[in-house]
């Protein structure tokens, strides 16, 4: 089993936001086994919004390659950019293609 570095992180809320559903499945199972806090998982940057007003995580995953739809959505660039922008204090990580693995 991975294990967190240290016991303090067993407490973090995380976020992740990915389009994959088998992606999202995969990492909410794994950090939820590893012993982090709470772990919700959600598929568009919309989502993502939604969830921050509920509650504001200590970490966030973010697809940089979430599917944007040209008349509204936003992409997961523009997200990170959003959060930054609106004062966003957790730490973003940034992925890419690791969706593409499941």
């Amino acid at each position: 089993m991975i294990e967190p570095p240290h016991n303090a992180l067993r407490s973090e809320s995380i976020l992740v936001v990915d389009d994959n559903a088998r992606f999202l499945s995969t990492m909410e199972r794994l950090l939820t086994s590893t012993g982090f806090g709470s772990v919700r998982s959600v598929a568009s940057a919309e989502d993502a919004l939604v969830a921050l007003e509920e509650a504001r995580p200590e970490l966030m995953l973010v697809d940089i390659h979430l599917e944007g739809d040209e008349s509204r959505r936003e992409d997961g660039l523009d997200l990170v950019s959003r959060l930054r922008r609106d004062g966003f204090d957790g730490t973003v990580v940034v992925v890419g293609d690791l969706a593409k693995a499941f």
